[in-house]
């Protein structure tokens, strides 16, 4: 990409719908990142920079997500908290700042730091956190920290459920310890959160995250909309072509079970594939298992979509029973460092005394 691009109108629809697919699941509904990013558009200029081009010494980023206190809720962005988390963090660790990154895909989540960027005037980074350790981002980019004994900043600021009446909190924890604090709930009976995390290194920063996963998103947009008038199978193959990837099937949901511990949730998605075979979907904050008679076709971080007859991506909030749904499958690539094979056996193991389902080793 060229090292500066400004996001318009135009960009932010093929993110939205690029997202969308990248979120494998999770990470909000298209109808909320179409109207999350004309909003980042109508607030200001934001400019999407590539993190190589921007001097390496002394160089920090933030990073900047929405988090839901309870699985059992649908995450809610307000822009000005956001940008507020932001600017607490600025102002609780003196860090300049010279751009912002994302802690996750999806049509929501790809255009959550667009609305800070056109707020602050400072750059999105083209690198996100997602697609690798943990089907949660924000736990995911905390899972990454190098050190489980250093501290990281995290600044949050939430709302009461129900209320306006607002939070905010600056904290400095060792991960594990965040992490618990996020889980539990421990900053007060609030809904969703706007979160700042950081200040990141520009060098650890390209060592852990996804380079290029913005405009990737913009890529596979553009390809999904120059298709919009064919139908939804040309759609799904524009997707696993761009990505290289596989349709694995069009299956009609006969059935959506959700299980629910504590705050804890997961649903099941049963289909019906074309031959009468059946095939089962696991989600866990995305899609984490395919299987179909009983055999496994992929698991996370293996990529899995779900797209509409028409070819629009669906979140697993939209997939519902006596659904078409073309599903798409994108072997995950590349072998991740022994210490990432170490916080993702955890997170296998995790996963299946949530779901019972089997993982990998």
């Amino acid at each position: 990409m060229a090292k500066h691009i400004k996001l318009d109108e135009q960009l932010c629809e093929m993110a939205v719908l690029g997202g969308a697919v990248l979120g494998s699941g999770g990470g909000g509904t298209l109808e909320a990142g179409l109207r999350l990013g004309q909003l980042a558009v109508e607030l200001g200029d934001a400019t999407l920079i590539d993190p190589g081009s921007l001097p390496s010494s002394r160089t920090n980023l933030v990073a900047v997500a929405t988090h839901c206190t309870s699985a059992l809720e649908e995450p809610r962005y307000r822009p000005l908290f956001h940008k507020q988390a932001v600017e607490l963090l600025i102002a609780n660790t003196g860090a300049e700042i010279a751009g912002l990154v994302n802690c996750g895909s999806g049509a929501v989540d790809t255009v959550v730091g667009w609305g800070q960027a056109a707020l602050l005037g400072i750059p999105l980074a083209d690198l996100v956190f997602d697609r690798g350790i943990h089907p949660l981002a924000v736990m995911g980019l905390l899972a990454l920290w190098p050190h489980d004994d250093a501290p990281i900043s995290v600044a949050i600021v939430g709302a009461e459920r129900g209320g306006d009446q607002k939070q905010e909190v600056f904290s400095r924890r060792v991960p594990q310890s965040l992490i618990r604090m996020l889980q539990q709930d421990s900053v007060g009976e609030v809904g969703s959160l706007a979160l700042a995390i950081g200040p990141l290194s520009l060098h650890w920063t390209q060592q852990h995250g996804n380079p290029s996963l913005v405009s990737q998103a913009i890529r596979i947009g553009k390809a999904m909309m120059q298709v919009a008038h064919d139908d939804g199978w040309e759609t799904a193959n524009a997707v696993s072509r761009t990505l290289g990837g596989q349709v694995v099937a069009l299956g009609t949901v006969t059935d959506v079970v959700s299980h629910c511990s504590g705050d804890r949730a997961f649903s099941v998605i049963h289909l019906r594939d074309q031959e009468n075979r059946p095939l089962e979907l696991v989600h866990w904050h995305r899609y984490v298992t395919l299987d179909t008679s009983g055999q496994r076709i992929a698991t996370f971080p293996d990529l899995i979509v779900t797209l509409g007859v028409k070819g629009t991506p669906l979140s697993s909030a939209e997939v519902g029973k006596g659904l078409d749904v073309h599903i798409v499958v994108v072997p995950s690539k590349g072998e991740p460092t022994p210490d990432i094979m170490v916080r993702r056996s955890a997170t296998y193991r995790e996963l299946e005394r949530l779901t019972g389902k089997p993982m990998p080793p």
